[in-house]
Formats: structure tokens, sequence, C-alpha cells
């Protein structure tokens, strides 16, 4: 069973998604499995898409590695805001 996983995940793209708090500027988010060979992307969604001011937030995703990346509040507003990602690898 292991080999058939392994040859699966070799072959087929792996989606991951999660929820984080932003609580900070910037945010280490840890994926729940580790991806075998890399993360092709990451996509983070405010649960709320303004601020009482009408901005909309800035978010990065950086430093994206097999096991997490950083999400960083590129617009300093915002922050202790619930925030849900979708992660592409393989």
């Amino acid at each position: 069973m292991k080999d058939l996983l392994h040859h699966i995940h070799r072959h087929f793209p792996i989606v991951q998604w999660g929820t984080y708090n932003m609580n900070s500027q910037s945010v280490s988010v840890t994926f729940p499995i580790s991806f075998f060979n890399s993360c092709l992307n990451v996509i983070g969604v405010a649960t709320r898409a303004n601020d009482s001011d009408g901005k909309t937030p800035g978010y990065d995703a950086t430093s994206i590695s097999k096991t997490g990346f950083i999400c960083t509040n590129g617009t300093n507003h915002l922050v202790n805001l619930n925030m849900r990602y979708l992660a592409i690898g393989k």
C-alpha cells in the first residue's frame, strides 16, 4: 500500500487546505501533511474582504516549502483575522 501511495503522489497533484489565525504581521503555517517534492502554490483567503476603512487587505504567501509557508500582512490592517488556504503540490 505504501508503494502505491508513493506512486500516486509522484504523478498526481496533492491538494491540502486549512485555516489559521492572522494574529500578527507575519504568521507561520504548517501543512497537515508534508508534500513529497514541493508545494507548487498557496492561495489564501480572508474571511472578511474589507476593513472598516473600505480597503481590501493584502496578504502574501512567502517562504513556501514542502512543510508550510509564511503569511505576511502586506497592508498592516485586519490583524487577528481568520484565514483559509488551499495548497497544491507534489
